[in-house]
């Protein structure tokens, strides 16, 4: 039998098993203009705004039969009906007022591992998923989030699938609901189709448009306390490791108190306000706190702003004493070892990422 349930397409055989093909979208817009262009983006099928299981059970073993999880997110379809030319695939998605919510590229690369490999099997760890250049339909889906805020370290949560991507927390905040831009961009001359993606509210909430508003903006507050909180940790472990490169060197003694003290310094700021540079950092805060604001749709409590507002001015205490220091005490270091021939102490500028909402 066969059955079409929304935009899925079912087919059982009685007694044994069925099958879901899910967002059949493209057959159904698959006509002579699609199948006549050289690249065809479809219009992507209305999004809904779902959380995923918070559920902290314990989860399936891998060896347990289970199916596949639906798409997650905007189902994005598109044909190629040749080899595209060289340069990148993107999927960028823009908000209504034309800020860019995302950009995913073919060229994506997966971020470095992390010092300390999580002690996870490879089946349960996220996937880098990125847009295809298949001759072909290809498909790639955005799961209606924000990108993930800069963290030295991410979490797994125990609510996941093997096999399907555990998502790594923090995650970046869901997108509100109305209606965004998803422009593919094909080559190097970034020849540009778009399409509008509606992202519609889970039938199943019931929560006010101006709670929704609310929540995103303490989440992209937070997103830009992470991201200063981040571009200040590897500025103080650049510092970090140039000094104690510099401590094994042959220099005056009347030098090697101030270089001292300016480690000291470095290690007392990462200590405040690092992430996984020491207990009770910042940064780990802030992270956390990120997970607590997504965790459903709700407007924000006011613990959750006050224990906002604390880890903000922390990292923005860290960050002006940085800068005092920056100002102050690395010239006169960096005149004391330019004297002595020994390298300058190289410090990164701090330019953190920052995004921003539909306002």
């Amino acid at each position: 039998d066969l059955a079409v349930h929304g935009r899925d397409l079912i087919a059982a055989t009685h007694g044994r098993s069925f099958w879901v093909l899910d967002d059949v979208t493209p057959l159904r817009q698959l006509g002579d203009s699609a199948l006549g262009a050289r690249v065809y983006l479809f219009a992507p099928a209305p999004a809904v705004r779902l959380r995923r299981s918070v559920s902290n059970d314990t989860p399936l073993p891998p060896e347990e039969p289970h199916g596949t999880n639906p798409p997650a997110g905007a189902v994005i379809d598109y044909l190629l009906r040749a080899t595209p030319p060289p340069g990148p695939v993107t999927v960028e998605i823009r908000d209504a007022r034309g800020n860019v919510v995302r950009h995913f590229s073919s060229d994506d690369r997966a971020a470095p591992p992390p010092p300390e490999p999580p002690q996870i099997a490879d089946e349960w760890l996220p996937r880098l998923e990125r847009p295809t250049r298949h001759v072909g339909l290809n498909r790639f889906v955005w799961d209606l989030r924000y990108p993930p805020p800069p963290a030295a370290r991410y979490g797994y949560s125990i609510a996941a699938v093997a096999g399907q991507g555990t998502v790594a927390e923090p995650e970046g905040p869901l997108v509100l609901p109305g209606v965004y831009e998803v422009r593919l961009g094909i080559g190097e001359g970034e020849q540009t189709y778009t399409r509008p993606l509606r992202v519609e509210l889970d039938p199943r909430v019931h929560v006010a448009d101006t709670a929704l508003v609310a929540q995103l903006r303490l989440g992209l507050d937070i997103w830009n306390a992470m991201a200063e909180q981040h571009a200040l940790e590897g500025s103080l472990r650049s510092v970090r490791d140039q000094t104690r490169a510099l401590a094994g060197r042959s220099l005056d003694p009347a030098t090697r108190p101030p270089l001292a003290a300016f480690e000291r310094l470095a290690d007392s700021l990462a200590r405040a306000a690092g992430g996984a540079g020491g207990a009770g950092g910042a940064g780990g805060d802030l992270a956390g706190l990120e997970t607590v604001v997504e965790s459903a749709d709700r407007e924000p409590t006011g613990q959750a702003r006050l224990v906002f507002a604390g880890l903000r001015e922390r990292v923005a205490g860290a960050v002006r004493r940085w800068q005092q220091a920056l100002t102050v005490d690395l010239p006169a270091l960096n005149a004391r070892l330019g004297r002595q021939g020994a390298p300058a102490v190289q410090v990164p500028a701090l330019s953190p990422k920052s995004t921003r909402g539909p306002w």
